[in-house]
């Protein structure tokens, strides 16, 4: 049972690390990170802290 969930645990983390992998390089050949970073910094500049 013990080797059972430490599996699951390796493997959940080994996929969002997949998941977050594929969606910085879709992100990086788009237009979209560019977008994204320029609302971000709008946003951060007109929420008061």
């Amino acid at each position: 049972m013990q080797k059972k969930i430490k599996y699951t645990t390796l493997n959940i983390r080994y996929f969002s690390y997949l998941f977050d992998f594929f969606i910085n390089q879709f992100l990086r050949k788009n237009v979209f990170l560019k977008r994204y970073k320029f609302l971000k910094r709008e946003i951060e500049q007109y929420t008061p802290i």
